[in-house]
């Protein structure tokens, strides 16, 4: 008589292989799904960066016009340019949240970012262009921005202490209207 031990463990390998194919097929749905995500996130800021625009905009489309003036005042918006407006701020900030920093017309940032508000301190990511991750916290308080960055592919910092040598960046900036 032939043993069937060899049989069972093709059965218990079959399984395994079952169960890798399963993991691999739900990463790769849970990944689409990332996606889908990042790009809801992207639409939501971008709607509310245009939201936000039109709405700092709204007095300046009922300007007066008078009849008897020609042009019409500076801060008047027609219709079609409140709307433009609003649709290229939106664009401008849908665009995967990507940030570009430029001095003396030299970009020194150029990166696609994500934050979360509620963390504490709260976090903001920097995937560069070479693929690298760049992990900061930041503060915000009214008009001031204040960045604390790691290194490319270093811990997130804890704080917002720097010290020379430290690999941190410290940035703040100042928000003005153009």
């Amino acid at each position: 008589m032939r043993s069937e031990r060899g049989q069972a463990s093709i059965v218990v390998v079959g399984g395994l292989v079952a169960v890798v194919l399963g993991a691999l097929v739900l990463g790769l749905v849970a990944r689409g799904g990332g996606r889908e995500a990042r790009a809801q996130r992207a639409a939501d800021l971008g709607a509310l960066a245009a939201a936000r625009a039109m709405h700092d905009s709204y007095s300046r489309l009922f300007e007066p016009v008078f009849a008897d003036r020609e042009p019409p005042g500076a801060n008047h918006l027609g219709r079609a340019e409140y709307l433009a407006l609003g649709r290229a701020a939106g664009e401008r900030v849908a665009r995967a949240n990507e940030i570009t920093v430029s001095m003396a017309g030299q970009t020194v940032l150029k990166a696609q970012f994500t934050i979360d508000r509620e963390k504490k301190p709260s976090t903001i990511d920097y995937l560069l262009p070479t693929g690298q991750l760049q992990h900061g916290i930041y503060d915000l308080q009214g008009k001031n921005l204040k960045v604390i960055s790691s290194a490319p592919g270093e811990p997130r910092p804890a704080d917002f202490s720097t010290s020379r040598g430290d690999g941190k960046t410290c940035t703040v900036w100042r928000f003005v209207k153009a």
